[in-house]
């Protein structure tokens, strides 16, 4: 978590060598984690000494969500600077599972109409009916499996390129258009027009 937090740091234009202690008045910021483990809820605070006990939990999903108020809670009410993450396996490899399972299923029941083929009794080919129809279901179960994988492989690509653009530093394109911009002297206006713009958008935005 800490390597991937660590690679959307937002690029500076100038850096400083200098490094100093957090002191008390200084926002440190940093990950919480809350883990259900033998049916308590703790919370693992990197700034704390050790784990902190929140209590028995039968429903940790639902009780770590009263614990996560009540801290956000502490500060004040114009403070936004929170972000919630829920560390989950990949979609796609559960649904690849879910995929596995209805496979294994169609070919069991594949094997048990092929034999029922065989037998011409009337019992046997109403069994069959009843499997093709079993069939029926899970072929439509499975094509929709397939839309959901396909669906969270476009999400991913989706992400991918998005997190490109996090990642990219643009510091030096937009020095060299604003450079390029003071030369051909379109600077001073663009500036200008876009303090007018910035003016007209806070007019318009809505009074809490």
């Amino acid at each position: 978590i800490r390597d991937v937090h660590n690679s959307f740091v937002r690029p500076e234009a100038f850096l400083s060598d200098e490094q100093k202690p957090a002191t008390k008045d200084d926002d440190v910021f940093h990950f919480i984690s809350y883990v259900p483990v033998g049916g308590r809820l703790y919370e693992l605070d990197g700034l704390k000494s050790g784990p902190i006990d929140h209590g028995a939990t039968s429903d940790w999903l639902s009780d770590v969500g009263e614990v996560i108020q009540r801290r956000m809670s502490e500060y004040s009410q114009s403070e936004i600077r929170f972000n919630l993450l829920a560390v989950i396996g990949d979609r796609r490899k559960i649904l690849g599972k879910q995929i596995t399972t209805v496979d294994a299923d169609i070919t069991k029941l594949m094997r048990q109409l092929e034999a029922l083929r065989l037998d011409d009794r009337s019992e046997s080919r109403e069994e069959a009916d009843r499997i093709e129809t079993q069939l029926g279901v899970l072929n439509s179960e499975r094509a929709g499996l397939e839309h959901m994988v396909e669906i969270e492989n476009d999400k991913f690509a989706k992400y991918k390129f998005d997190n490109s653009l996090r990642k990219h530093n643009f510091i030096p394109m937009v020095y060299q258009l604003i450079r390029g911009m003071a030369m051909k002297g379109t600077l001073d206006s663009a500036v200008e027009q876009a303090k007018k713009l910035g003016k007209k958008r806070a007019r318009q935005q809505p009074q809490w």
